[in-house]
């Protein structure tokens, strides 16, 4: 909205002009030329229409002030006066005034050199609008020189730099591969004691039931026995994902994970009688099959530490800032502070008496930090667990 100030100390003079402009201008007031340059440093107006003969300071004195002043000399003013003299309006124009109206002012004329100032005065904007954007243009670009002067004389020490990154980097291939072909050390290793026990279970069966074999002692041979090759099996799957991880993102809903996750093992908790339960689970997005994958871990897991009271796991989901923070809590045997930082690596140990190849936990971490997440867990020994994973929110 375009602001006008009025000037005139002639209150019948001031509401007639003011009564003359439209509604779409801003328009204020003064009763003098003092009163007139306190108000155009609140208001810093478009224009200015302002009466000659004022007390304490005429409409000449103030305009002269005002033009000689760079912060508002390009502020149209135009005189309105009943002076009609020739001197008058010279006068004005040594003054600094843009424009000489005469009282009684006519409506039409009134109107013509507002707009018309107006104008003046948004095209004098511009161009100083305009100027300072060149301005800045100009220092950009200089300062972008500078820059790329700067730039110049580094890029001889970012090449020095990428070399001995990439001489970390084949360091840091030949560790992995030192570290694949001592996971296949581990399972080539590992896979032979469930063999063992299955091969030993079947012929304990063989020996001692060649009749009726109780029912009871049937199902306790051929239910560690199955669950032994699961295991087998597992740990060979572990292998494979560990080495191949590739993340597809979709929208998946967490409660039917768990559901799958469940199901996945459902003849250990039937067999251990543990509770799970959750809370509300959220939707988000990630890869379908490797949410499985990780929920199936941190499940058996708990079941695997369980101790001798009645085993319960507990779900939860939370939001915190950017992430969704998923907890597995269980009442096992709880892990001992001195493991946590080994412990979702390859042959990591969760406790004195229990090692392990580690490959659950450490399948764990990789899709968590696949899905901009991290894993952690809470424990004590004695006292339960509780493993922690965030899953960034996209």
């Amino acid at each position: 909205m375009k602001k006008i100030l009025v000037v005139d100390d002639e209150p019948m003079c001031l509401e007639l002009v003011v009564g003359l402009l439209p509604k779409e201008y801003e328009v204020k007031t003064a009763r003098n030329g003092v009163e007139a340059l306190e108000k155009v440093k609140e208001m810093s107006p478009d224009m200015i229409l302002m009466d000659v003969v004022m007390p304490e300071m005429n409409g000449y004195e103030a305009c002269r002030h005002l033009k000689d002043n760079e912060k508002t000399m390009s502020i149209p003013v135009v005189m309105v006066t009943s002076l009609s003299e020739k001197e008058d309006k010279i006068k004005a124009i040594e003054a600094g005034a843009d424009d000489f109206l005469n009282k009684p002012v006519d409506p039409l004329e009134l109107m013509a050199r507002v707009k018309s100032l107006l104008r003046i005065k948004q095209y004098h904007d511009e161009l100083v609008e305009e100027k300072g954007m060149l301005k800045d243009l100009n220092e950009h670009l200089e300062e972008k020189v500078k820059e790329r002067t700067a730039s110049l004389a580094a890029e001889v020490e970012m090449r020095k730099k990428a070399e001995e990154n990439l001489h970390i980097t084949l360091k840091a291939l030949a560790r992995s591969k030192a570290e694949l072909e001592h996971i296949v050390y581990i399972v080539s290793r590992d896979m032979q004691r469930p063999l063992q026990v299955v091969s030993g279970n079947l012929e304990l069966l063989a020996q001692r039931y060649k009749g009726k074999i109780p029912q009871k002692d049937l199902s306790e041979l051929v239910g560690n026995s199955v669950d032994t090759a699961v295991g087998m099996k597992r740990l060979i799957n572990d292998l494979f994902s560990y080495s191949s991880i590739a993340t597809r993102e979709e929208i998946v809903n967490t409660e039917t994970i768990l559901e799958k996750a469940s199901a996945d093992i459902a003849g250990i908790i039937k067999r251990t009688r543990v509770e799970i339960t959750h809370g509300k689970m959220p939707v988000v997005h990630g890869d379908g099959k490797q949410l499985v994958h990780l929920f199936h871990h941190l499940l058996d897991n708990a079941i695997k530490f369980r101790s001798i009271k009645e085993p319960n796991v507990h779900i939860s989901a939370k939001e915190v800032g950017d992430n969704w923070v998923f907890s597995f809590k269980d009442n096992g045997i709880g892990i001992d502070p001195k493991f946590h930082e080994d412990l979702f690596y390859i042959s990591g140990r969760m406790s004195d008496a229990e090692s392990k190849t580690g490959i659950g936990l450490a399948i764990c971490k990789k899709i968590v930090e696949r899905h901009g997440g991290k894993i952690w867990v809470e424990s004590e020994k004695g006292k339960g667990s509780t493993f922690h994973f965030s899953i960034a929110k996209k």
